[in-house]
């Protein structure tokens, strides 16, 4: 699977609601590991529905129809390689996080270099990018 169009999905995803009492750190964090955990168990439609509508458009190379499909296309075992990803840290700025993904437990998972991006739209965090 090509990498490159999620990595621009995620940087385009947009922000997902936070649950009360969370700080934007912890609901940008819990949106970004559930935005995994989708991508993980093969449901691409959730993983969608965690971008912003600019990453949907962009994955879905103009289409956000294909975007489901997109990410629902990894092999089971990049599927697994993906699950052991892990949010390391985030720093909120505004509506905007920037978040370092830990890709050291999924060893042969090819990734860019440098923190993935999250923005706050409606109150909700979407996952904007990921390198």
């Amino acid at each position: 699977m090509n990498w490159k169009p999620l990595a621009a999905l995620l940087a385009a995803a947009a922000l997902m609601p936070g649950c009360g009492g969370q700080s934007d750190a912890d609901a940008a964090r819990s949106k970004m590991q559930s935005f995994l955990t989708a991508i993980r168990d093969g449901n691409g439609q959730r993983a969608c529905s965690l971008l912003s509508s600019d990453a949907v458009s962009q994955l879905g190379r103009g289409n956000p129809a294909n975007c489901a499909q997109v990410l629902s296309s990894a092999t089971a075992q990049e599927r697994q390689l993906i699950g052991k990803v892990t949010v390391r840290s985030v720093k909120v700025s505004g509506n905007h996080a920037s978040v370092t993904l830990d890709y050291s437990a999924a060893t042969g998972l090819q990734h860019g270099s440098g923190p993935s991006s999250m923005i706050k739209v409606s109150g909700r965090w979407k996952v904007q990018n990921i390198p």
